[in-house]
């Protein structure tokens, strides 16, 4: 959840948009009469989901490779929750990826604000303020990490997705010009 998710968020998004910002991606399509907010959220949408569907895979792999050998006895919780567990920390940090970085790539001339948001997600995303916002924060909350600003798994995933909600707002608000 700190390393994959997001890089392959990032690859999914890179693949969907291209080189360039969103904002001019859209174009191609909305020229022949379809809404660029529309088609902006289409594409960031499917780069988010492609990349959430990876990330449930990897993350269902390894939980199995981590649980492979060791007794039922000494997990936390049993395999199916366990599996239900990781499958929503997996799709809902990628959302929270996927909205932040589809947000990102409507800034800078060949939509480099991805870029800067993965950086900012990796070099200050479990601190402070920060934690709270980004995509990072929410992930360590939710796997049992130190929780930022101490709010609970619950808070955080709540948190997690309104902010998403809100990154795919704006970015719909930013690709309609």
């Amino acid at each position: 959840f700190r390393l994959i998710v997001p890089l392959v968020a990032f690859a999914y998004l890179q693949t969907a948009i291209g080189p360039e910002n969103l904002r001019e991606t859209v174009w191609p399509i909305a020229r022949y009469g379809h809404h660029r907010g529309f088609v902006g959220l289409g594409y960031g949408l499917a780069g988010t989901i492609a990349a959430a569907g990876v990330s449930l895979l990897a993350g269902v792999v390894a939980l199995l490779v981590a649980r492979l050998g060791a007794a039922e006895a000494d997990a936390a919780m049993p395999l199916v929750s366990d599996l239900a567990v990781t499958s929503f920390i997996a799709v809902i940090v990628s959302l929270g990826y996927g909205g932040w970085l589809a947000l990102g790539s409507t800034f800078g001339r060949a939509g480099g604000g991805r870029g800067l948001v993965l950086l900012a997600d990796f070099l200050v995303g479990s601190l402070g303020f920060f934690a709270v916002v980004l995509p990072r924060g929410a992930a360590y909350s939710l796997i049992g990490r130190e929780a930022a600003l101490e709010l609970s798994a619950r808070v955080s995933s709540l948190l997690l997705l309104a902010i998403t909600l809100l990154c795919f707002a704006l970015t719909f608000l930013r690709c309609r010009r």
